[in-house]
This record gives structure tokens, C-alpha cells and sequence, in this order.
């Protein structure tokens, strides 16, 4: 296993939820017939990722670094504090919730496409990258730790 904090770690790559989404959306496609809901399940499966941009502003501020470097702070376990305020299993049953209520025909649409992204990153981050708890995709969880990442990281620094 590779030094802590170096590179080499296997990691879930941004291209890994481009292609996931775009698939998806391609089978949404033929599924529906909808473009409208092809491109939305895509697009859902990518940018949930945003929250990224306020973990790396919060832990390092607006310090302009290229893409690559960008997430390689989060491959690397390099940030003080973790929020992926939106990658949280509470947000997606109510979420589920909101769409089933107003009953909006793309709903789940959305509701699969970040289902989908955060099985993903679950399955992924655990089981290769070792690196937090099993419950760290819940946002209750991250919040009673106060969403300090050596609190619920197993690699010490």
C-alpha cells in the first residue's frame, strides 16, 4: 500500500462519474424517448461534485491551482475538514421525498442519476480507498464530527 498523503492511491476519478452519467443518460434516452431526461440524469451525476469547490474554498481559500491539483487535495486526504454538503444520504430520502410529493415527472430522474453517484462514491471510497468510516456519506455523521476528517479517516497523518 502506498504512502499516506502521496497520489498513487486508486481514486474515484471525475471521469469515472462522467461516464457513469452519461451512460446512464443514454439508457435514460432509450428508456424515455425523453432528451430532456437523458441530459438531466447526466448532468445530475457530474454536478453533484460542485461541493467540492466549497470544501477546497473553505480548507484552502480562493488560492487558484490547476484542475488536476484541485482534486488531487482530496484524493490525497489533504483538507482539515470534509462537508460534501450535498453527498448525503439524508438529502437524497428527502429529495425523494420533495419529487414524490410534487410528483414532477423527471424526478426520478434525479433521484436515480444521485443514487446512483453516491453508491458509487460509497462503494468506491470504502472498499479501494480505505479511507472513512461507512457512514460517511451520511451528512448526520460528518456533522457530529464536526466534519473534522481526522475524526473519521482511518489513515493518520
Amino acid at each position: 500500500m502506498p504512502a499516506p498523503g502521496t497520489i498513487s492511491y486508486r481514486k474515484m476519478k471525475v471521469k469515472h462519474h462522467i461516464i457513469v452519467s452519461l451512460s446512464g443518460g443514454v439508457i435514460i434516452w432509450l428508456i424515455t424517448q425523453s432528451f430532456f431526461k437523458a441530459i438531466l440524469f447526466s448532468f445530475a451525476g457530474i454536478f453533484i461534485d460542485v461541493d467540492h469547490l466549497f470544501d477546497y474554498v473553505r480548507n484552502w481559500g480562493w488560492k487558484i491551482m490547476p484542475l488536476r491539483n484541485f482534486f488531487n487535495i482530496f484524493y490525497t486526504l489533504k483538507l482539515k475538514k470534509i462537508y460534501v454538503l450535498l453527498h448525503g444520504y439524508e438529502l437524497l430520502a428527502m429529495l425523494g421525498l420533495l419529487l414524490w410529493y410534487l410528483k414532477v415527472d423527471w424526478g426520478w430522474v434525479v433521484f436515480l442519476s444521485l443514487a446512483i453517484h453516491l453508491l458509487m462514491d460509497q462503494i468506491y471510497c470504502f472498499t479501494h480507498f480505505r479511507r472513512n468510516s461507512p457512514w460517511f456519506y451520511f451528512l448526520t455523521y460528518r456533522i457530529s464530527k464536526g466534519f473534522e476528517s481526522e475524526r473519521f479517516l482511518k489513515i493518520k497523518f
